[in-house]
């Protein structure tokens, strides 16, 4: 890992909070948050669904809040990596997911540094088992992050979600334009 001169880097389990991981109550109706849930393209939680604690499985165990960051323990080079909005506080997530809660991270920092490129190739490294490959939870726990002061944190959260919105401003001018050529060719 190339590291920041000007960057402090410390070990996900020494500025994550704990997660309940009680699961569900008994006769508890939830909305469950499963890997599959996750697109995989958006980085956004798309497929919730809304089941009991008896349909539930034991891997229905976390117990999510607003801003959480899930990064998907599971065939970790297809990146499930999505934060968790206001709508899914209290849901529950599969324990396949490593939950980032932290106050010395800002949440949609943690999800942009989830998606590098770097982040991916060190986790598929980490995993193991062949068909369906995994990362262990300590490996990830033993991950050293990049922490910036908060205020650097905001600065780059804010720079890649303008670059990001240009970026969806071309798409969508690109797709309009598309369209009047297909017009004008019929």
């Amino acid at each position: 890992m190339k590291k920041n001169k000007n960057w402090s880097y410390k070990k996900f389990e020494d500025i994550t909070k704990d997660v309940d991981k009680s699961g569900p109550n008994d006769g508890e109706v939830f909305e469950y948050i499963e890997i599959g849930s996750i697109n995989n393209n958006t980085k956004t939680i798309e497929e919730v669904r809304r089941i009991s604690s008896e349909e539930a499985s034991s891997r229905a165990s976390r117990r999510l809040q607003e801003g959480d960051v899930l990064i998907s323990r599971t065939r970790p080079n297809l990146n499930g990596v999505a934060v968790v909005p206001a709508k899914y506080d209290g849901a529950i997530g599969t324990s396949g997911f490593y939950v980032v809660r932290s106050e010395a991270l800002n949440p949609r920092f943690v999800y942009y540094y989830a998606q590098t490129e770097e982040f991916v190739r060190d986790m598929t490294r980490k995993a193991t088992g062949s068909s369906y490959p995994s990362v262990n939870l300590s490996k990830i726990r033993e991950y050293e992050v990049p922490v910036p002061d908060m205020s650097e944190q905001k600065d780059i959260v804010e720079k890649i979600d303008t670059l990001f919105s240009k970026l969806e401003s071309g798409i969508s001018g690109l797709d309009r334009t598309q369209d009047i050529l297909r017009k004008y060719k019929e």
